[in-house]
């Protein structure tokens, strides 16, 4: 969800079902040293909660000064280390880190001993081994430094849209005192009841799916008009950039335009723009 989960889509969702939201991922080195890093990302009110703050780090100094940080102003932060991609696996970020259990729980520990307060949660994202013992191994070393509820995507580093292994993630379930969060491939709310019949998990976290249907968690289907038009007021009201704006909506409208229409939309150049043929086409109220 990175550069995709501001304020306005956080609010949305939230609007829409969504319990606990999450930032975009941050990374923790420009976070505590840019102003500018801050405000580009991570921009927040008094009614943007309960707010999980997402960083990619690889330092237990960093990750601990930003748990000082925000301590206090928000429910906590996570730690993720379960994105794949190259250019953050590069900079030794993401899943690349399940390969230094020990780094990882360093980091994980040293928050939790600068911030102390169990109310204020310390969460991990994580992926899982094709080895469970090794995947409930790295689990359980992190319950023991202090976290307090585990997400996991059911999938190996190389694994994309292969199936869910859903019987890992009940395993964690099952093991673990903390709450743990099934996360991968959900893209309706009976995707979401399945895996937690499944699983018994804590929550179900959604990341794709939520981009094409913020309402999922309502039930709703994706192109709702009303979610549509709330994302426009959101978007609009609280301000976001143009290009974040319509990348949304570009997701939003993927499975229900058109080809000719979204190749149309997809060449818009202005919020105003966007908004006037969302009008037209009768996609918003």
């Amino acid at each position: 969800m990175v550069r995709y989960s501001r304020l306005p889509f956080r609010q949305l969702v939230r609007e829409f079902g969504a319990e606990l939201v999450y930032t975009p991922m941050l990374i923790s080195d420009s976070f505590i040293q840019s102003k500018s890093a801050r405000d580009a990302d991570f921009r927040s009110n008094s009614t943007d909660g309960p707010l999980i703050v997402q960083f990619a780090s690889n330092k237990p100094e960093t990750f601990g000064e930003v748990a000082q940080a925000l301590w206090g102003y928000s429910e906590g932060i996570g730690l993720n280390c379960g994105c794949p991609q190259r250019w953050v696996n590069q900079l030794n970020y993401g899943d690349i880190l399940m390969k230094q259990p020990d780094r990882m729980a360093s980091i994980v520990a040293e928050a939790r001993r600068l911030v102390p307060d169990n109310d204020f949660c310390i969460e991990v994202k994580m992926r899982v081994f094709d080895d469970l013992s090794k995947t409930l191994t790295l689990a359980q070393q992190l319950e023991k430094m202090g976290i307090g509820m585990l997400s996991v995507h059911g999938r190996t580093h190389s694994e994309r849209d292969h199936p869910v292994r859903v019987k890992t993630i009940k395993t964690l379930v099952d093991t673990l005192d903390i709450p743990v969060n099934y996360n991968g491939s959900i893209y309706s709310i009976q995707d979401a009841k399945d895996a937690y019949d499944a699983t018994g998990c804590g929550g179900i976290m959604v990341a794709r799916g939520l981009l094409a249907n913020p309402g999922l968690f309502d039930g709703r289907l994706e192109g709702d008009k009303e979610v549509l038009t709330r994302w426009t007021e959101l978007g609009i009201g609280l301000g976001i950039p143009f290009s974040s704006f319509h990348k949304h909506l570009m997701f939003m409208l993927e499975n229900i335009s058109p080809k000719t229409e979204k190749r149309v939309f997809n060449g818009l150049q202005s919020t105003a723009q966007s908004y006037y043929w969302l009008k037209e086409r009768n996609y918003i109220f």
